[in-house]
């Protein structure tokens, strides 16, 4: 498998406070233009290569000249300016988009002249659009408000495929720019005969482009209507199963299934109703982060949800990932696998029975920031949702100690994580001293060894409010820390210093 199929797409950082129902974060994908412009060089790369090699290359000094030619009445030269406005549009360095975008004569009339009833004129004109559409946000909303949505909506109707298949390509980059122009596009039906083309088995190159843009219209916050709906039906049930040897299809596929599932728990029935989870398990080491991300979005739903995907068998092959990939990968593998351990005391026990507690932890102490935050939450979820025995175990293989690095990163986020998952913790060791009828709780003793009861002291004089709210709490409840002036010079405080330590020591 290539490794731009783990690319990093963009995610949301919206991870839920340990305080809200499960834990469980959903994340998105906001960076959707990357492959809108790679796209788009692909396409102008294989269609220059069509044309004659002594064409002459155009020059802008004639730029007036043929936009003067687009408005005269003679059908061949306005197919003659057509077609050099389309070629300035596809140069391979510096395309002028900004210089033609920016004037609305050009813009209108080219969408003028999709509506002709001359196929040549038509697709040069769409190609043309096309082009500005896979610029700026600027560029492209010069096309919406010269009515290009309606105007392509029409030409999907065209009986010509190949113009048909520039329409789905010009809707792919207008409707995965704004939210506006996607609902825009819905609302005037562009979705059933998008859809007709898949299933009535078009070209590959038509099938690519078909699933792009419907993987834009499942895309964006606020999430789309359930109108939707159809498009992930013939997703799963047509295109995923047919055309699971294509990379390029079933990459576009899993993001469309990655932004439904970026939603209600509904949403992500939609997908398991299908049956394809386990087809999406075995995709992971080939398909990579789109898979992944689908995956994930679905084990932030209910505990049900989510069994279904620990039942097709996620969990070994994220062991394995975890291990074998860069940290971009190993960030959203260890988010996908705090998820499950947000869920059930057997969802729980799935993580631990898979071996993952002790790459987790490896990972949590060794290696980058965002990596290391990460497996934070997957330890955290453990200790925050799972039984005393199976606390006792990830502490066993060095949680606290673990935990207690992220103080060092000195970073609010990370010590929120590392501070809730060491609450959680003592309050496990705090139940068995009560039970056990001990002078001490052994957990908190393995906190104070590790330097941890001083690093979560020097939080209560943090900025932040909650941080420093809770590192006071945890002080006053577990290492008797006294309420004290927050100017006062800091002084160490500990546990009662006439305890003796347990035999063997205190496990960090």
């Amino acid at each position: 498998m290539s490794d731009n199929m783990w690319s990093e797409q963009g995610k949301g950082t919206s991870k839920k406070g340990i305080d809200i129902a499960k834990n469980r974060e959903k994340r998105g994908d906001d960076q959707a233009t990357l492959r809108k412009h790679k796209k788009q060089q692909d396409m102008n790369k294989k269609r220059r290569e069509t044309e004659s090699s002594t064409d002459i290359e155009p020059n802008m000094n004639d730029l007036p000249k043929w936009k003067a030619q687009l408005f005269a009445d003679d059908y061949a030269k306005i197919l003659e300016a057509t077609t050099w406005i389309r070629r300035y549009l596809a140069l391979e360095e510096d395309p002028p988009i900004d210089e033609i975008s920016s004037n609305p004569d050009i813009v209108r009339r080219l969408v003028e002249l999709l509506g002709t009833s001359e196929p040549a004129l038509q697709f040069e004109a769409a190609w043309s659009l096309t082009n500005i559409a896979s610029g700026t946000s600027e560029n492209t909303r010069a096309v919406v408000q010269a009515r290009g949505i309606e105007a392509f909506a029409q030409l999907l109707l065209s009986g010509e495929p190949h113009i048909v298949e520039q329409a789905i390509w010009a809707l792919g980059n207008i409707v995965g720019e704004e939210v506006w122009n996607r609902d825009h596009a819905l609302k005037l039906g562009v979705l059933p005969p998008i859809i007709a083309v898949i299933v009535n088995d078009p070209s590959i190159s038509m099938l690519r482009n078909a699933t792009w843009t419907l993987s834009n219209l499942c895309r964006g916050k606020p999430i789309p209507s359930d109108i939707i709906r159809p498009a992930v039906q013939v997703l799963t049930d047509h295109v995923l199963p047919k055309y699971d040897s294509d990379d390029r299809v079933i990459i576009d596929v899993c993001w469309a299934l990655s932004y439904v599932t970026d939603g209600p728990n509904y949403r992500i029935q939609w997908v398991l109703d299908s049956g394809i989870v386990p087809h999406l398990v075995e995709l992971l080491p080939r398909i990579g982060t789109p898979a992944l991300r689908t995956l994930g979005n679905i084990v932030t739903g209910s505990d049900v949800q989510t069994q279904i995907v620990v039942d097709a068998g996620i969990l070994p092959k994220l062991h394995d990932i975890l291990q074998n990939y860069n940290s971009n990968v190993r960030r959203e593998v260890c988010w996908c696998i705090s998820n499950i351990a947000a869920g059930s005391h057997s969802q729980i026990q799935e993580v631990i029975s898979t071996g993952l507690i002790v790459p987790v932890i490896a990972q949590l102490t060794n290696s980058t920031v965002d990596v290391r935050k990460e497996a934070g939450w997957i330890i955290t979820n453990v200790c925050h949702n799972g039984t005393s025995q199976q606390v006792q175990f990830v502490v066993s293989e060095g949680a606290i100690s673990a935990l207690c690095s992220l103080f060092t990163l000195e970073d609010v986020r990370a010590s929120t994580i590392a501070l809730e998952g060491i609450m959680s913790i003592l309050k496990v060791g705090e139940a068995a001293k009560e039970r056990s009828g001990s002078q001490y709780n052994e957990y908190a003793l393995a906190v104070e060894s590790c330097g941890g009861h001083e690093q979560i002291e020097a939080l209560i004089y943090s900025r932040d409010v909650a941080l420093k709210k809770t590192a006071s709490m945890v002080m006053r409840s577990y290492f008797e820390q006294e309420t004290r002036d927050p100017d006062e010079p800091v002084t160490s405080y500990g546990l009662q210093r006439d305890l003796q330590a347990p035999p063997g020591g205190y496990s960090c």
